[in-house]
């Protein structure tokens, strides 16, 4: 009687035993789902700020209200001024500025390249590889022989333009360090005229609009003289002290930045305070200065095509979450000239007038902040 009773109580604790593990189970595979429903309605959260940011950005740059000429003190520029009385504004921060503010990375050749990477060095940007290594490496990435810097021997090039800033890490040469330390100054965006790509004169970064001014040809005093004096003209602290503007220049607007009509060599000059000769007779018709603007022009504009967007998350436990995108058309100037809306077509554009194209997403990169 004794064995049937200790056989029923060891039977009792196996069920016991398998009951708690059963119960076990099902609590862990319980938790289990709600922390994977946790993480989904958080990620689909942070995706619906991300998207919502950028589409806000696009709605914000395409209501400039003067879309052919792009500076810092437009209202979308930076931190839009509509966006902080926004509830958006509440769950992430939105920060805009324009691709053309940086140096193509597809585009640029070889001069240029070198006097980019000197001057970042020169300007305490801490590259572990040699100006003209890096320049031969992104050259060599793009099918294109370096006559300076060390080729990638026995590493396979891509031969074609690079999609993203970040194949710079593919590079053979060219360390992570070196990757980050030059992102923040380079793109692979922009509208390029006779093969050089444009960068925006009203907010191109310092060293890269030193780096286009010093690989020119002409005179080093000239360049640092054109050079300091777009400078001063794009520090808004001294527009108002800038008395060789002409009256046609002087609204608010235009002392803060350079507009379509100055991209002529004697506006330009007179804006920024160089001498105009009215005799042109000096170095065969044209005076060293009216010869290095005149080639600075086939690197300047002032109308951005391409923009960045950084939205970065303010919700708890997210605010690390980062979203860097850039939106633009897809379509070239060119091409879009070429397309009217129908006359009977769905499109707002009236019929017969130039298609323009919204901005696209065209790159997307999340990422968790330091």
């Amino acid at each position: 009687m004794k064995v049937i009773k200790g056989s029923v109580f060891i039977l009792f604790l196996w069920v016991l035993l398998i009951l708690s593990l059963f119960a076990l189970t099902i609590g862990f595979r319980t938790r289990l789902v709600t922390k994977i429903e946790g993480f989904e309605l958080r990620r689909f959260e942070i995706f619906y700020d991300y998207l919502a940011g950028v589409n806000l950005a696009r709605f914000f740059i395409e209501s400039d209200d003067k879309p052919n000429v792009d500076y810092a003190e437009d209202s979308w520029y930076g931190k839009p001024k509509e966006f902080e009385a926004m509830d958006f504004s509440k769950r992430f921060d939105l920060e805009i500025t324009d691709e053309e503010s940086k140096l193509n990375i597809n585009k640029a050749l070889e001069p240029l390249l070198n006097k980019f990477f000197e001057t970042l060095k020169k300007n305490g940007i801490a590259l572990k590889t040699e100006p003209k290594d890096l320049s031969a490496s992104i050259l060599g990435r793009r099918g294109q022989g370096a006559i300076q810097g060390k080729p990638g021997i026995g590493f396979e090039n891509k031969r074609a333009l690079f999609e993203t800033v970040d194949e710079l890490g593919l590079i053979q040469t060219i360390t992570p360090q070196d990757v980050e330390a030059i992102r923040p100054f380079v793109t692979v965006y922009g509208v390029s005229y006779a093969g050089a790509a444009r960068v925006n004169l009203n907010t191109v970064h310092p060293y890269v609009l030193e780096a286009i001014i010093m690989s020119l040809s002409g005179g080093d005093s000239e360049k640092r003289v054109l050079l300091d004096r777009i400078e001063a003209f794009r520090n808004i602290k001294n527009k108002k002290d800038n008395t060789s503007q002409t009256s046609e220049n002087s609204s608010d607007s235009s002392a803060q930045a350079f507009q379509q009509g100055d991209l002529n060599y004697r506006t330009l000059m007179q804006k920024i305070g160089l001498p105009v000769p009215q005799d042109q007779s000096q170095a065969g018709g044209i005076t060293p200065m009216i010869y290095l603007v005149n080639q600075l022009f086939g690197y300047a504009t002032v109308d951005s095509q391409f923009f960045s967007v950084r939205v970065r998350s303010k919700l708890p436990r997210k605010e690390s979450f980062i979203l860097d995108a850039v939106i633009g058309q897809r379509y070239p100037p060119t091409i879009q000239a070429n397309l009217t809306a129908p006359t009977g077509g769905s499109l707002r554009t009236p019929p017969g007038r130039p298609v323009i194209l919204p901005l696209e997403i065209l790159s997307w990169r999340e990422g968790i902040s330091s």
